[in-house]
Protein backbone atom coordinates (compact mmCIF):
# COMPACT_ATOMS: atom_id res chain seq x y z
CA UNK A 1 0.00 0.00 0.00
CA UNK A 2 1.45 3.60 -1.39
CA UNK A 3 1.52 5.96 1.58
CA UNK A 4 -0.17 9.60 1.00
CA UNK A 5 1.26 12.90 1.11
CA UNK A 6 0.54 14.36 4.24
CA UNK A 7 0.17 17.95 5.13
CA UNK A 8 1.10 18.67 9.13
CA UNK A 9 -0.41 22.23 11.15
CA UNK A 10 2.47 23.32 13.80
CA UNK A 11 1.01 25.33 16.75
CA UNK A 12 1.67 29.01 15.80
CA UNK A 13 4.37 30.63 18.48
CA UNK A 14 5.13 33.68 15.43
CA UNK A 15 7.53 30.95 14.07
CA UNK A 16 7.91 31.65 9.87
CA UNK A 17 6.14 28.40 8.89
CA UNK A 18 3.36 26.77 9.99
CA UNK A 19 2.24 23.96 7.98
CA UNK A 20 4.26 21.33 5.83
CA UNK A 21 3.81 19.36 2.76
CA UNK A 22 5.07 15.87 3.41
CA UNK A 23 5.97 13.12 0.90
CA UNK A 24 6.57 9.30 1.38
CA UNK A 25 9.87 8.48 1.20
CA UNK A 26 11.59 4.88 1.14
CA UNK A 27 12.05 5.17 5.74
CA UNK A 28 9.64 7.38 6.09
CA UNK A 29 8.45 11.42 5.11
CA UNK A 30 10.28 13.83 3.71
CA UNK A 31 9.29 17.75 3.58
CA UNK A 32 7.87 18.74 -0.05
CA UNK A 33 7.10 22.52 0.89
CA UNK A 34 6.77 25.05 3.91
CA UNK A 35 3.99 27.66 4.18
CA UNK A 36 3.41 29.92 4.40
CA UNK A 37 7.38 31.01 4.48
CA UNK A 38 10.62 28.89 4.09
CA UNK A 39 10.34 26.49 1.90
CA UNK A 40 13.98 27.02 1.07
CA UNK A 41 15.27 25.91 4.57
CA UNK A 42 13.18 22.93 4.91
CA UNK A 43 12.29 21.61 1.67
CA UNK A 44 13.76 18.12 1.27
CA UNK A 45 14.45 17.66 5.52
CA UNK A 46 13.90 14.35 6.62
CA UNK A 47 11.64 13.38 9.18
CA UNK A 48 13.64 11.17 11.71
CA UNK A 49 10.75 9.59 14.06
CA UNK A 50 7.61 8.58 10.94
CA UNK A 51 5.33 7.66 14.10
CA UNK A 52 5.65 11.10 15.43
CA UNK A 53 3.73 12.96 12.69
CA UNK A 54 0.79 12.94 15.12
CA UNK A 55 -1.05 15.93 17.23
CA UNK A 56 0.54 16.80 20.40
CA UNK A 57 4.19 15.13 19.39
CA UNK A 58 7.36 17.37 19.12
CA UNK A 59 9.23 15.94 15.92
CA UNK A 60 13.00 15.50 14.91
CA UNK A 61 14.15 16.41 11.75
CA UNK A 62 17.64 15.81 9.61
CA UNK A 63 18.08 19.34 8.10
CA UNK A 64 18.69 19.12 3.78
CA UNK A 65 21.58 21.17 3.92
CA UNK A 66 24.07 20.86 7.05
CA UNK A 67 22.70 17.36 7.62
CA UNK A 68 22.42 17.36 11.31
CA UNK A 69 19.60 16.52 13.42
CA UNK A 70 16.87 18.92 15.40
CA UNK A 71 13.76 18.56 17.63
CA UNK A 72 11.44 21.52 16.11
CA UNK A 73 10.17 23.71 18.97
CA UNK A 74 6.60 23.53 17.96
CA UNK A 75 3.85 20.69 18.50
CA UNK A 76 2.24 19.13 15.91
CA UNK A 77 -1.54 20.18 16.31
CA UNK A 78 -3.34 18.40 12.97
CA UNK A 79 -1.83 16.15 10.43
CA UNK A 80 -3.92 15.83 7.35
CA UNK A 81 -3.83 13.60 4.01
CA UNK A 82 -3.87 15.47 1.19
CA UNK A 83 -6.41 12.94 -0.55
CA UNK A 84 -8.65 13.81 2.44
CA UNK A 85 -8.59 17.72 2.09
CA UNK A 86 -9.30 17.38 -1.60
CA UNK A 87 -5.69 17.03 -3.28
CA UNK A 88 -3.79 14.24 -5.49
CA UNK A 89 -1.11 13.32 -4.99
CA UNK A 90 2.09 14.50 -7.07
Amino acid sequence: MKKPLLEIHFEDQGQDFLRWTLKPVKHGYQVLDSNPLQAWAWRDAHILEPARIRPGCYLTVMTPVSKTQMRLRYRVIRVTTLQEAGHEPA
